[in-house]
């Protein structure tokens, strides 16, 4: 599973917004928490729509309908990162 994180505020509260791929479910994935040690959900792709594919644009929506602004080249490295992860896993499971 690929993981980048970073911190910013939304609604008054310090949070964490972690994106990334899950190779298991072979699907994105984001999270909102509240950065403290309660790590309260805000938001998780998990709880949405019917548990099927999540895609990066609805990451992207998700986080635009919060106005959330990202960091520059934090897309990129989600991308790039999801597809280190997806070839690597099936580099293991084709052997």
């Amino acid at each position: 599973m690929s993981r980048i994180s970073f911190a910013t505020n939304y609604e008054n509260e310090q949070v964490e917004v972690i994106a990334g791929w899950d190779n298991p479910l072979q699907t994105f994935f984001l999270d909102i928490l509240v950065d403290d040690e309660n790590e309260d959900i805000i938001y998780s792709s998990m709880y949405q729509g019917d548990g099927g594919f999540f895609s990066l644009e609805d990451a992207k929506k998700a986080l635009a309908v919060r106005e959330i602004k990202v960091p520059t080249g934090f897309w990129e490295k989600v991308g790039k990162k999801s597809r280190e992860e997806i070839y690597n896993f099936g580099t293991l499971f084709s052997n």
